[in-house]
């Protein structure tokens, strides 16, 4: 799903020394150098179509739509992207069975464990989960927003992937929280390139925000095209947690944000 995961290894990593790997991985970003490097060049992850489970913090419509509102200005001056569509808009905890798209199915006891693991780490949840979402970034594959989250929310994030290794599940751990918005399948010509470049700069800094559920989800990407499906979602409101279903194999497009 994406490449800024690793396994999860309880080694004592600390909420300081999470935030700093996080923002040196995010200041090493080139952005506009990226044409010195041999410009915008075709997703290595799409070239393999892939599926899998994830646990992934959604985002309310106010923030999803502003970022949808900027990402139509950019596909108006790009060929074709991998853009990710507003409903399927997330930043990623952890993935779990990572395959192969072809025959891929939502297996219903993995379901129900991934469920089961998720409710057990929500169990001593906090209040004032927050994540601050930055200044746009994008390298020669890849656009993303980058996100910090305070240490509240990336206390529940490591017990959500604590309480899945001791189901036996163990989560491919995303290393740095951010909301990736398209992937490029395409070059461009120096002239759009700079375009691109001009336009990022505007781009909107949403700031801090509040996560508005974790979902359980499956993920599908085909190469030209990314879903995600939810099969369990869970406010992060004020209020105790309630999960809400949704039925294996349909999308979430009918789960209303929080």
């Amino acid at each position: 799903m994406d490449r800024h995961i690793k396994p999860l290894k309880r080694t004592g990593l600390t909420f300081e020394r999470y935030r700093a790997t996080a923002q040196s991985s995010f200041a090493s970003f080139p952005n506009e150098q990226v044409w010195r490097q041999g410009g915008l060049t075709p997703n290595r992850q799409l070239e393999k179509p892939e599926a899998g489970y994830c646990i992934v913090l959604r985002y309310d419509q106010e923030t999803t739509g502003a970022i949808t509102h900027f990402m139509a200005k950019i596909r108006a001056i790009l060929p074709p992207i991998v853009e990710y569509h507003e409903r399927h808009l997330h930043t990623t905890i952890g993935v779990y069975g990572k395959g192969d798209l072809a025959g891929f199915l939502p297996d219903p006891p993995t379901i129900k464990c991934l469920r089961q693991s998720i409710e057990a780490g929500l169990g001593s949840c906090a209040q004032n989960l927050q994540v601050a979402l930055g200044k746009w970034l994008f390298n020669n594959e890849t656009i993303l927003i980058p996100g910090y989250p305070n240490q509240n929310l990336w206390a529940l994030t490591q017990s959500i992937g604590h309480a899945c290794a001791l189901n036996g599940l163990a989560l491919d751990m995303a290393r740095m929280a951010h909301v990736t918005t398209a992937r490029f399948i395409s070059g461009v010509s120096r002239q759009v390139f700079e375009q691109f470049v001009g336009l990022t700069k505007s781009a909107p800094v949403i700031g801090s925000v509040r996560p508005s559920s974790i979902d359980l989800a499956t993920w599908r990407c085909d190469g030209l095209t990314f879903e995600l499906a939810t099969h369990r979602r869970y406010p992060l409101g004020a209020k105790a947690f309630q999960a809400r279903t949704d039925t294996v194999g349909e999308h979430d497009n009918n789960l209303p944000q929080k």
